[in-house]
């Protein structure tokens, strides 16, 4: 799946493997979305500073490309503490 437009909601979904949901060239980009009851396996997960909304969102054997900045660190936070509900930027 390839994300593109103005509506970036997704619920309700499960993404495995790196060519499973994909909208950069170095993963799935997760800045500006609103995320509800997903899952990523197995993905590059990319971040790049901009508000973001997750909730019920769990991330199983991810890499993450965040930047050093206070939001880069509460997504990494959020990912090792496998707390599932976060408001970012």
């Amino acid at each position: 799946v390839i994300f593109s437009g103005p509506d970036k909601h997704i619920f309700n979904s499960v993404f495995v493997g790196g060519h499973s949901a994909r909208n950069s060239p170095d993963g799935f980009d997760i800045d500006g979305f609103a995320l509800d009851n997903v899952v990523f396996m197995n993905m590059t997960i990319v971040y790049q500073g901009s508000p973001t909304m997750l909730h019920n969102v769990r991330f199983i054997n991810c890499k993450f490309k965040v930047p050093d900045s206070p939001q880069g660190d509460q997504l990494l936070a959020m990912a090792v503490t496998q707390q599932t509900t976060a408001n970012i930027g």
